[in-house]
Formats: structure tokens, sequence, C-alpha cells
């Protein structure tokens, strides 16, 4: 009966120890209860969004394909198509021209000579002209849609990028520049190799309207 007792004692006794030795295997180590490093990016690797395009002024001569994408233009357009769309329409006998006009843009034509689409197109309403441009924007503005290869106020012609010709008195090429009239108000003109061009009138140092000429300047 005492063996009995015995055994049982040392059969209980190992159990105890194999279920301890077993409980201590299991248990996580500090290094596996550590939490897990974290992988840093390089700077230089980081992903940086692109800035917005969205009003990054276009600092580029002015070319004849803007002045040519311009909606208004219609720089094909007959007296005869002008009249089928309604505008109004003027002539002046003694200017040899007619004019066909709206609330918008003033299309002007000279009878005078052979050509049969539109000479001048004069724009004095609300609408996006070539480089964005519209009434009400300020001279400032402007200026900055395009190189300033000069400063055109200490420019002799006033041009502040491309070339004149001062012994011409006329621009050569690509080109702006700057004039004032008596009253101080400023004109910016912008010539391309030919034709089209563009002159902008400011009031105050505001656009009050612009003018895109369809002829040769020589």
């Amino acid at each position: 009966m005492k063996k009995n007792i015995i055994l049982l004692l040392l059969l209980s006794l190992t159990l105890c120890a194999c279920s301890s030795t077993s409980s201590t295997n299991n248990s996580p180590t500090p290094s596996d209860i550590s939490p897990s490093p974290v992988e840093s990016t390089p700077v230089s690797e980081m992903s940086i969004p692109a800035p917005s395009e969205t009003n990054v002024p276009v600092k580029a001569v002015l070319t004849e394909q803007e002045i040519y994408d311009f909606e208004l233009l219609r720089s094909d357009w007959t007296k005869e198509k002008m009249g089928e769309l309604g505008l109004n329409k003027e002539v002046n006998d003694g200017g040899g021209e007619t004019y066909f006009s709206n609330e918008l843009v003033k299309y002007i034509y000279f009878d005078y000579i052979e050509e049969t689409t539109p000479a001048v197109v004069d724009v004095f309403g609300e609408c996006v002209g070539p480089r964005g441009i519209s009434i009400g924007d300020t001279f400032d503005d402007v200026m900055a849609l395009f190189p300033q290869d000069e400063d055109w106020r200490s420019n002799a012609n006033g041009v502040f990028y491309g070339q004149f010709d001062k012994y011409k008195e006329r621009p050569i090429g690509f080109s702006g520049y700057v004039s004032t009239d008596e009253n101080g108000d400023k004109e910016i003109t912008f010539t391309t190799d030919k034709s089209p061009w563009m002159r902008i009138f400011f009031q105050g140092d505001v656009v009050t309207h612009y003018t895109i000429y369809l002829i040769r300047r020589d």
C-alpha cells in the first residue's frame, strides 16, 4: 500500500515538472513581443506630388497658332457668312471698310483689297482670348504670361522680348513691346514672323480691349 502511494506521488511530481517545462518553452521571448521595426523611406525616395499646372503662366513667346486658335477669330469667314450669322453690319464707304459686330467683337473688312476675309478683329467683350487674356486683366497679369528678357522701361523701344529694328522703327519676327500714349495709358504689341499679330490696350493699367490683325505688317 505504501509503495502504491509513493509511486503515485512520484508520478504526480513528474507530471508537474513536464507541465512547467512545456509552459516555459512556449512562453514568448522578449524578442517575440518587441514591436517590429518600422521601415523608414529616405526623403529622396518619397513620392512628392507634382505641382499643379492649373495657374502656371506660360513663359513663351506668342505664336501664330495661339492666335489662330482663338475661337472668335473667324479668320476664314466671308462677308456673306457673317451676314448669315446675324451680326450687325455697317459700311464705311469713305474708308472702304465693312464692319460686322455684336456685343463681344467687331470684324473689319478692307473693301479696297482682294481679301474676302476679315483684316482686323477687335475684341471688347467678356471672353477668353489668346494666352487666356481677358478684358479687365491688369497690365502686370498680362506681362507675367510672357518672357521678360529685358526691362521694357529701360529699353528704348519698350521691348521685353525679341528684337527691334531701330532704323526701320519696327520689330523683327517674334517680339513683345510696350508703348504709351499721351495720357500715359499703355499698349502691348505682340508680333509674329509675318501675320497675324496682336495689340492689347490698357486704361489705368487694365485691359479695355485687344485687336488682332490678320494682315501682314509690311
